[in-house]
């Protein structure tokens, strides 16, 4: 799988395009002297970035479809990567990006590193802003101290 599939269609779309170009203008152009065989490169790695940019897109649904199955309680990476034929830290950069655009709702368990289903537990809410924070003095999003604000 390739990390941003997108870069990789973009990229290759634009150089088949040039290349197609070349070699479509090949018998009209003095300075830059091609062929007409450059038309197939340029087909080729158009194709290549389409199919790079669906095969990225068929993973990420394979993922949200075995992550809203009913089965998957809680998973290790090595488990899901095996699964999927993936390196570990190809599906976690996956699992961050569909986290990111909230489509996916997992979370890693910070003492094991599995893949679970439910919310993390929260040691301490905030007594301000009512955040929870995990075994820290101060809360991450207004920044109160919790060790003396709770005296």
């Amino acid at each position: 799988m390739r990390v941003n599939s997108l870069l990789w269609l973009t990229i290759n779309s634009v150089l088949g395009i040039l290349f197609i170009v070349w070699g479509s203008l090949t018998p009209e152009l003095v300075l830059f002297p091609g062929d007409l065989w450059l038309i197939l490169p340029g087909i080729l790695m158009v194709l290549i970035g389409l199919f790079a940019f669906l095969e990225g897109k068929i993973i990420e649904r394979r993922l949200l479809r075995f992550f809203s199955s009913e089965l998957f309680t809680r998973i290790t990476l090595d488990q899901l990567s095996d699964k999927f034929s993936l390196s570990a830290d190809s599906l976690r950069v996956l699992i961050l990006s569909l986290r990111a655009r909230g489509l996916l709702h997992v979370y890693f368990n910070s003492e094991t590193g599995e893949v679970m289903k439910t919310s993390p537990p929260a040691d301490q809410a905030c007594i301000i802003c009512g955040e929870p924070h995990i075994g820290s003095n101060f809360c991450p999003v207004c920044g109160v101290n919790q060790s003396s604000a709770e005296n």
